[in-house]
């Protein structure tokens, strides 16, 4: 008790130093309603939040930082930056989509690669389907509109599913079957997919040409295509660089540097997208070609600012770079540095950024409650159909049921789409679309708090339930200088706690 009263002060100091740091260097911009400040306050009221909330075995610290950056902005007196939100939120989620991106297996992968489709798009094309006709049919939103807010609120968030399976791997939760791996692929294959048709609709709704839409059709695969050779051509690279079998490869050192390499990559890759494509379209505009021009911006642009091209990139480049990784056990140490930054700082940043856009104006909206019970009777459509697709991966009853629990949660996806409408909408000065998009960005936020603190919960809680226990064993090797060194027995997907050290 007292080592933990002692740690949580040695923090607070952290803390405190860290922003008086931040202060001395940025000046005005760090004082209270700043646009620095606010950010530190969010961080620290998430952290704090997301502690106590955690307390409680059976409830996910991601609950209580919602909660904090949903309050924080509601109660406290200032205008947020979220051009500043959008950067921090970007880059927590690239480290997100990286340490996806290493628990990937590509045995199971290649053997379970159907079931990864199915559980990507079936459940996400009824649920978006279920969303429009109940809309429509409420007399709420025109059918088009129904299916934006269908796709805006279909896809699971790896943001959520992918730290509690990792929080389930370290709590000695078996992921049999390849359970991990499959929820993993299937849900950046769903938020690829579910981005390219919010793309469509959106382009069918917000054009006067048939050009949007066909160009929106042609740059998604290729956005795809892109982010595939870019994942595989830096995760190529990092089986060279650096060099195992250098002087200091069998230290620590190797592994910082496997982990600085990827994560400034994968931060290029996320953020570069926005940037070329912004390049892209202002070329484009040059051009005096109007019609066209305009149209392929319009597509361009309203694509890449969802930037999951870079996602895309970050989960290909760490599933080809551990491949080679695995060998030489670096990995291990890449995931713990992984770890670190992500729970002590990603984390709290973006669930908080994402519990700040809820504002509770968007929440007074009229029909808003004939929309969430449209979302809620597509969630328990989506479930069902979860249950019933997963049967082909050959799990049983209990798996099936946890593997449709786990397609509850949303967040970052619908934190990036459900802005995107109200923003043409004003620019469009059209009072029906605003009204409309209004309701799309509302549903999206709330589906947001409702899922994601309610499927992280049911993860934690019917985990222990459904799935067993995992044992790891250990045997002695002799390695090349006879000297003993622990290493795992892993059995199919199940990783041990304990690894390889570096001699």
């Amino acid at each position: 008790m007292k080592s933990e009263i002692v740690n949580f002060f040695t923090e607070i100091l952290m803390i405190v130093l860290f922003w008086a740091c931040i202060w001395t260097i940025f000046g005005e911009k760090a004082n209270p309603g700043g646009p620095i400040f606010d950010i530190f306050a969010l961080y620290i009221s998430a952290t704090i939040l997301g502690k106590v909330i955690s307390l409680n075995k059976c409830v996910p610290p991601l609950v209580g930082m919602l909660f904090a950056g949903f309050m924080l902005r509601n109660v406290y007196p200032s205008t947020f930056d979220t051009s500043l939100f959008h950067t921090v939120g970007r880059f927590a989620c690239a480290i997100i989509m990286i340490r996806a991106g290493l628990r990937l297996n590509a045995k199971l992968l290649r053997k379970n690669i159907k079931q990864c489709m199915l559980l990507a798009l079936l459940p996400s094309i009824l649920e978006a389907s279920v969303i429009a006709i109940c809309s429509h049919f409420f007399g709420v939103l025109p059918l088009e509109w129904g299916y934006l807010l269908g796709f805006a609120t279909a896809s699971v968030s790896p943001a959520v599913i992918v730290p509690s399976l990792l929080v389930l791997k370290e709590n000695g939760i078996a992921l049999n079957k390849g359970i991990d791996t499959i929820l993993i692929a299937s849900s950046t294959i769903e938020n690829i997919f579910v981005i390219a048709m919010f793309g469509i609709v959106f382009s069918v709704i917000f054009s006067t040409s048939h050009h949007a839409t066909l160009l929106q059709v042609i740059v998604g695969p290729v956005e795809i295509f892109v982010g595939l050779i870019y994942g595989v051509l830096c995760g190529l690279i990092l089986w060279f660089v650096p060099y195992e079998k250098s002087e200091n490869a069998v230290k620590r050192r190797y592994s910082v540097k496997c982990f600085i390499i990827i994560v400034l990559s994968s931060t290029f890759a996320s953020f570069g997208s926005d940037r070329i494509g912004c390049r892209i379209a202002a070329s484009n505009i040059a051009k005096e070609n109007k019609e066209f021009a305009m149209f392929f911006v319009f597509a361009f642009v309203s694509h890449c600012y969802s930037a999951f091209l870079g996602s895309l990139a970050c989960v290909v480049e760490a599933f080809v770079a551990a491949i080679k990784w695995r060998k030489y056990y670096s990995i291990k140490f890449v995931e713990r540095y992984l770890k670190v930054l992500w729970k002590k700082f990603c984390e709290p940043l973006l669930f908080s950024i994402i519990g700040a856009q809820i504002k509770l104006s968007y929440l007074k909206q009229r029909d808003l409650n004939l929309l969430v019970l449209c979302v809620i009777l597509a969630l328990i459509c989506r479930t069902v159909t979860i249950f019933i697709v997963s049967s082909s991966a050959k799990f049983d009853f209990k798996e099936r049921l946890f593997v449709a629990i786990a397609g509850i949660p949303k967040a970052t996806v619908q934190a990036s789409l459900g802005p995107i409408a109200l923003e043409f909408a004003r620019n469009a000065n059209s009072h029906e679309f605003e009204r409309y998009s209004t309701l799309v960005l509302a549903t999206a936020f709330l589906s947001i708090f409702l899922t994601a603190s309610i499927g992280a919960f049911a993860i934690y809680f019917s985990a222990p339930k459904l799935l067993n226990s995992s044992k790891s064993e250990f045997y002695y090797e002799k390695v090349e200088n006879d000297v003993s060194v622990i290493s795992c027995l892993l059995e199919e997907n199940n990783e041990c706690k304990e690894y390889h050290t570096f001699i």
